[in-house]
């Protein structure tokens, strides 16, 4: 039992498409690894917004995909790794980078 929690499995490597279409997403993994994640740069998509619904411990984002000079994809990267302190994107990205 770790954190309150019992894990009756050890490590799932799925691919998102199989994760959300089966039974997995009923589970709650304490980690949760994205690969590709320049998937999550657009927050209105579908899987952007499926996947920030998952309550999870410690979240890792992997990708080789450049940010292509734009603020929002940065901020739409660090808005899921720590959404708490990356809110509002307007709001961020104005008092981060523009204010004196």
């Amino acid at each position: 039992m770790t954190g309150g929690r019992k894990h009756g499995f050890g490590p799932m490597l799925p691919s998102c498409e199989l994760f959300f279409a089966s039974r997995l997403a009923a589970c709650v993994p304490r980690y949760l690894v994205i690969d590709e994640a320049h998937r999550i740069k657009n927050e209105t998509s579908l899987f952007s917004q499926t996947i920030r619904r998952l309550k999870v411990e410690h979240r890792l984002l992997i990708t080789g995909t450049p940010l292509q000079n734009n603020l929002h994809e940065l901020w739409a990267l660090l808005n899921y790794l720590l959404p708490d302190v990356f809110g509002n994107s307007d709001q961020v990205i104005k008092t981060a980078f523009f204010t004196r």
